[in-house]
């Protein structure tokens, strides 16, 4: 049962026992109940507004209407039961929803329900009707739709409407009306005050067929000097324009509304608070404005104060329940979209919690006015004025502009970390974290700034060193807003851009004279308009990210301006807007006890609370310290306090496990094969040995080597096919005390000497397979083992292993890594830091004797002693796959179920190729995956079958891995798990301290896995293993690898510090980029990597292995859909496979360059009707001879008035509305051809027309006149 909104007696529904839904009515039954339906729509607006009563034949919603709004109806023909679905879908468009009721029409035996939209925009309606689609129960919306517009025609017979029903192909039973339009204007000759209303406001939608009347009544009440002054255009600043483009692009975002909310307390008359609010919007022609479109171009005119043609508001007063509804109120009437081709641009609503307590709410379009201007529409509201401002600078124009440029050229975008990457556009959803930085911090904040008292220089350097800390940049802009009291309501085209330059080491204090400096500069060069500076810079626009500046700050020194009522206190009544234009905002005012009430807005699509609340509590501590040392460098002032600090180290340590006796590897080894030597040890393609055999062998070769000299910290060259012998190889120089020298025969034959000679290699072991690969070399050397030519001698030798094996700190391994210079460098990894990997894996991995690990990782990668290892000291089994194994996918396949794997560790370019070959066996339960970031595609590939796969971590020179974990299902993001057994693993600031949870460092390794240092290399050793500043004594190893700890404890890897690729500022996350190109059905594998063009930028340009279907046009049209315009690359090569280096990752030195002059080269010409007409488009407005269906418009010239502009062009050729959004996401010919084809009212509509038009543009000129003679 639903009743009367204003008599709870009156029932307007009263639930009837029906059977079943009725079946869909006719036109006529539809028709009958529309009318119906306004008929008790027009009862109940005559009820609720007495004054409009003798307005009787006027459309209900006129009165909505004349106040702004858009007049939309939404009729749903149902069972009454079903009236609280419907309002349960509908309420989640409350930004636009003002009230629900039902009718329950007799003559027309439908029940419908009828939903007003004050201030929906015709954009939004299939929005509306998509989603009520989606939300309602599929046995509500088997009936058929019907939607009615208002068209120009004949009035219909006894109504005042003239709908025209269509079927459309939504299922909704819906009844959409727009445009109320009289059919009949002769009742308006007794109301000229009305009319004169009505045609200020909808003039230009009076259909032809009324014309004669309308101009007849408007000479006979005289109307047309009032009407003359109606439509008197005025000029649009940039940032309007801006404003404009953005509301088209997205309409209805609250982004660009601005609103306060004020307590008032006390006996308030609301009629006397409304005739102010309407007294403001006459004073400020500004709120007044109404936008208009031209040829794609935003037209402006004000309307005038009072009489015909002006732009009345009211102050209703709604009754609300409590706090959570006025807020939730406050929320609603701020983020309702205005209509900015009728205004006023300014609304407020007075909210009642009791007969003495009210909210108040004021919005406004920020085409109209700012926060300031909305400042002084508060104090005017209780009869205050503002004052004129400071005195305007002395320079031009022109002069300001030149300086901008100057200034903010090369400017950096501020890269903060975020939670989630940036979306392709932003949606403008924001939050707010409000805190309060105490009167003491505020004292101090003004002392620093004597010239002034000021706390908010001081606290601008406070917030730079929180982002440049955050963000690792030490050129930060940010946006400030002046504070200025307004003689009147205007937006505010101006914002400054202050630079902050915290290079060098300076003090707080020096940082505070800098932007103290940089803001007298900004202020002497205010006059130029922000928009006019970004077009001046040329800055690239982009849906995903705000130009110029991501932060903004906006501290007041004076508290905002309330309205003084008499007997009202008044008071800020904080409320959630949920709009954020930029990525953190910082502002705030004074608060009463002293101190600063500060909010933090931010983008919720990157960032989440918890981040934000760390970023204030970060902001709160460097404002602390800072006053209180201000000559503490920036970079030393701590993010953390005493007890933040403490708990972030003892969480960044693996448990602390004791080591064997001695610490060697060979203690674990030994143990095992005591346990059951006659177990299978290792498998390989030259047969299996069990654990008694492989140590047999092992001693023996021991022997032999000691007889080479083999001992303590001797490194012995090991290069041998990858076989059963190979282990055997290994485990005998362990046994003779040496160290082992991986030697790859594939290596070039330079490298391999620079190893032999850099280590110190006398003696090698081979097989005599390997020994024509290394040629010459093994001349260079004094001795060799060949383990077939010299079986005889080796198996004359002992059993058991000679006397005295390696000490813990003896050499275990010497492998050489790639280095900075060219030339590989010897990391010397020791006996204790092996027997640490094994003791830790022997608690993340542990293994039994039915486990078995097939070996795939060549033993010149350091990875492949956990692989080799681990499996003999747990006692399970090894199989080594052969060299043509581990490259073939299929064959590695067969291996694994051959052999019964259960236990694979691989890089990710190696699981890609085993998935290629056939998919992982289920088999192989345990998964480990590292020597590079795993995609998130690929631990969901890996994952899919239940098995458990690990994330691992850890550079060559802390032993293998220092950290490892399980990865956890999508969504969740892959992290690097917590560091193993006796390791520590910190994420280090520029000052060498803890970086808090969410900040940029370097990864800093300390524990028993560090490496001795490099071979012959003490500075660079000295270089990266650095003292470890929490324990003194002992060492970290400075990897070079960026990264953030996550708030739950993992470590998010960000790359390289050292091959960061930025582009435009951005610093770029080359993995995200692989995973959207690897999304594409057609592409199997992708890679992408930097070039430095010709030009000095680095461009992007992907690599692709995929099928036929693969195009670079269509991976980029797919791209654009999620990944941010900065992010898609230049290019992309298409490539049979991905070189691979010997360790299984790809090889991006080998990577072929692209042809640069390719690029912009050849141009696809269009290929049907619809491109021509579209290419066409474009040359008209870019000023272009050709275009390719291809080129992007921005790249050309375009921009966001020029690209409004085209598509009024395209609107008027192919009378399609498109989005300005399919602009941007689809920014070339064929895309936008794509756009209008999938917008078609009929399947083939843009092609007939396109084909019609350019058959009559081909068509001599007489012939065109001639056709348009015989047209009727």
């Amino acid at each position: 049962m639903l009743t009367h909104p204003a008599d709870p007696n009156l029932t307007l529904v009263e639930v009837t026992d029906l059977d079943r839904e009725p079946p869909p009515p006719p036109v006529a039954a539809y028709r009958d109940t529309l009318h119906e339906v306004l008929g008790w729509a027009r009862s109940y607006l005559c009820d609720t507004h007495p004054e409009l009563g003798r307005r009787g034949h006027v459309c209900p919603f006129a009165k909505a209407a004349l106040d702004g709004g858009t007049s939309y109806l939404a009729v749903f023909p149902g069972r009454p039961e079903r009236v609280d679905e419907v309002a349960a879908v509908l309420l989640g468009y409350r930004e636009w929803f003002e009230q629900l009721c039902a009718a329950d029409s007799a003559r027309a035996q439908y029940h419908t329900i009828l939903v007003a939209f004050p201030d929906l925009e015709p954009a939004d309606v299939p929005r509306v009707i998509d989603g009520t689609q989606r939300r309602l129960k599929p046995d509500y919306v088997s009936r058929g739709l019907m939607i009615g517009e208002f068209h120009d025609g004949p009035p219909e017979a006894g109504g005042l409407w003239n709908p025209d029903f269509r079927p459309l192909r939504s299922p909704v039973p819906m009844l959409v009306i727009r445009n109320m339009v009289p059919t009949d204007f002769a009742f308006l000759r007794e109301d000229p005050e009305f009319l004169a209303a009505y045609l200020g406001r909808f003039g230009d939608q009076v259909p032809p067929h009324l014309r004669q009347q309308v101009a007849e009544a408007v000479e006979e009440f005289g109307l047309t000097p009032a009407l003359s002054a109606v439509g008197t255009e005025v000029p649009l600043s940039a940032a309007q324009r801006r404003l404009w483009f953005l509301s088209r692009l997205d309409p209805g975002n609250a982004v660009h509304h601005v609103a306060r909310a004020v307590r008032l307390r006390g006996e308030l008359d609301p009629t006397t608070l409304g005739v102010a609010l309407a007294g403001v919007v006459r004073r400020h022609p500004a709120l007044r404005t109404r936008l208009a479109e031209r040829d794609g171009q935003p037209v402006a005119t004000h309307a005038p104060a009072t009489g015909a043609g002006s732009c009345p508001v009211s102050l209703p007063v709604t009754l609300v329940d409590g706090e959570p509804e006025a807020a939730r109120r406050a929320r609603a009437v701020a983020r309702r979209p205005f209509n900015l081709r009728r205004g006023p641009l300014l609304r407020g609503a007075l909210l009642r919690l009791a007969k003495d307590d009210h909210v108040l709410v004021v919005a406004a379009h920020r085409i109209a006015a700012d926060e300031s201007a909305l400042d002084l529409v508060c104090a005017e509201l209780g009869g205050a004025g503002g004052d004129t401002g400071a005195a305007e600078p002395t320079q031009t124009i022109e002069e300001d502009l030149a300086y901008w440029v100057r200034r903010l050229a090369g400017a950096p975008t501020l890269d903060l970390p975020t939670d989630r990457r940036r979306p392709a556009a932003q949606t403008y959803r924001g939050g707010t974290h409000r805190f309060h930085l105490p009167a003491e911090v505020v004292a101090g904040l003004r002392a620093l700034h004597p010239e002034t008292g000021s706390p908010r220089i001081p606290l601008l350097a406070a917030f730079d060193v929180v982002l440049a800390r955050h963000s690792g940049q030490r050129d930060v802009l940010v946006g400030v807003q002046p504070e200025v009291e307004r003689a009147a309501v205007a937006p505010l085209d101006t914002v400054a851009v202050l630079r902050a330059d915290l290079s060098g080491e300076p003090s707080f204090a020096e940082l505070v004279r800098r932007c103290a400096a940089e803001a007298e500069r900004a202020r002497r060069h205010r006059r130029a308009a922000f928009e006019d500076v970004v077009t001046a810079l040329d800055v690239r626009r982009s849906l995903g990210v705000p130009p110029v500046f991501q932060a903004s700050f906006a501290v007041r020194d004076t508290p905002p301006r309330l309205p003084e009522l008499t007997g009202v206190t008044a008071e800020e009544y904080p409320f959630e807007l949920g709009a954020a234009e930029l990525d953190l905002t910082l502002h705030g005012a004074p608060a009463g006890d002293g101190g600063l009430d500060l909010v933090i807005g931010y983008s919720t699509d990157l960032f989440d609370e918890t981040t934000v609340r760390r970023l204030a509590e970060h902001l709160t501590l460097v404002a602390t310290t800072a006053t209180a040392d201000p000559g503490l460098p920036v970079w030393h002032i701590p993010l953390l306090d005493p007890a933040g600090r403490a708990e972030l180290l003892a969480g960044r340590r693996g448990p602390a496990v004791e080591l064997p006796d001695p610490a060697s590897p060979l203690t674990l080894l030994g143990a095992t094969a005591t346990a059951d030597p006659d177990a299978p040890a290792v498998s390989g393609p030259d047969g299996e040995l069990t654990y008694r055999e492989l140590h047999r062998r092992a001693a023996q070769l021991a022997h032999v080597l000691r007889d080479w000299g083999a001992g303590p910290d001797v490194p012995v060259g090991v290069c041998l096919e990858r076989s059963a012998a190979m282990v055997v190889g290994l485990l005998g120089v362990w046994l003779a005390g040496a160290a082992y020298v991986p030697l790859d025969p594939a290596f070039p034959p330079e490298r391999l000497r620079h190893m032999l000679g850099d280590a110190g290699v006398e003696v090698v072991v081979t097989h005599e397979a390997t020994q024509a690969p290394l040629g010459e070399l093994l001349g260079e050397v004094a001795g060799q083992v060949c383990l077939d030519a010299d079986a005889d001698v080796l198996a004359a030798r002992p059993a058991t292993p000679p006397a005295a094996g390696p000490r813990p700190e003896d050499l275990a391994y010497l492998i050489y890594t790639s280095g900075s210079t060219g030339t590989p460098k010897g990391v010397e990894i020791p006996h204790r830091a092996v027997a640490n990997l094994l003791v830790a894996f022997a608690r993340i991995v542990p293994l039994t004797q039915a486990d078995g690990w097939l070996a795939v990782t060549t033993l010149s990668f350091d990875i492949a002693a956990l692989e080799l290892f681990h499996p003999l000291a747990s006692g399970a089994r090894l199989i080594v796959a052969s060299e043509a194994e581990a490259g073939d996918g299929v064959a590695l396949c067969h291996r694994a179920i051959e052999s019964e794997a259960t236990v694979l560790q691989a890089t990710p370019a190696t699981w890609r190729m085993l998935l290629a070959g056939g998919g992982v066996p289920a088999g192989i339960r345990l998964r480990l995956c590292g020597g590079e970031a795993v995609p998130r595609d690929l631990a969901d590939r890996l994952a899919e079958d239940g098995a458990t796969l690990w994330n691992v971590y850890g550079p060559t020179e802390t032993t293998v891995w220092s950290a490892a974990g399980r990865i956890a299902p999508a969504p969740a993001p892959v992290e690097i798990g917590p560091p193993i057994a006796n390791t520590a693993v910190h994420v280090l600031d520029a000052a060498g301290e803890p970086a808090p949870v969410g900040v940029v460092g370097e990864v800093h390794i300390g524990g028993l896995g560090l490496a001795r240092g490099y071979r012959n290399l003490p500075e660079l050793t000295a270089e990266r293993f650095v003292p470890d500043p929490f324990h003194p004594g002992a060492t970290l190893y400075a990897t070079g690898d960026l990264a953030r700890y996550r708030p739950g404890g993992g470590l998010d890897f960000l790359g390289r510090a050292d091959h960061q690729v930025k582009v435009r500022g951005f610093r770029i996350e080359l993995g995200e980029i692989e995973a959207a190109l690897r999304g594409h059905e057609s592409v199997e594998t992708a890679v992408v990597t930097s070039w430095r063009g010709a030009d000095g930028d680095h461009r992007l340009v992907g690599y692709v292995v995929g099928d036929q279907g693969v195009s670079w046009p269509r991976l980029r049209d797919r791209l654009r859909h999620s990944l941010p315009e900065y992010m898609i690359p230049s290019t992309v090569v298409l490539l049979d496979e991905l070189p691979l280096t010997p360790n299984g990752k790809v090889d991006r030195a080998a990577l072929p360059e692209p042809e640069w002059d390719a690029l912009g080269g050849t141009r696809r010409p269009p290929g049907n009707p619809v491109e021509r007409a579209l290419a066409a488009l474009w040359c008209e407005v870019l000023g272009r001879t050709e275009i390719g269906v291809d080129d992007d418009f921005f790249a050309l010239g375009g921009h966001s008035l020029l690209g409004a502009k085209l598509l009024a062009r395209v609107r008027g050729y192919f009378d399609t509305e498109v989005p300005i959004r399919s602009l941007f996401e689809a920014p070339t010919v064929a895309g936008l051809a794509e756009v209008l084809v999938r917008l078609e009212a009929a399947p083939g509509q843009a092609t007939a027309i396109a084909e019609l038009r350019q058959r009559i543009e081909e068509m001599p000129d007489d012939e065109v006149a001639t056709l348009l003679q015989r047209s009727p």
